[in-house]
């Protein structure tokens, strides 16, 4: 859970999470902590997929050497 202000759409996306208000409510808040809990969401998954430095990496040189 965070809430919508600078990049954190970038990172908090149905995938990984849910994003609420720059100023929620404590009811807002509280309807977002029993959302996430219910879902089955594994936000490591879309981090390794994205932003795994050691593979990006990899193949960011793969992609230069294909040139």
């Amino acid at each position: 859970i965070a809430t919508d202000v600078g990049s954190s759409s970038e990172i908090v996306t149905p995938e990984t999470g849910l994003l609420i208000s720059a100023n929620p409510t404590l009811i807002e808040i509280k309807k977002a902590i029993l959302k996430v809990a219910s879902l089955s969401i594994i936000p490591r998954l879309f981090w390794e997929k994205n932003y795994n430095a050691d593979i990006n990496y990899r193949l960011f040189a793969k992609t230069l050497f294909e040139l």
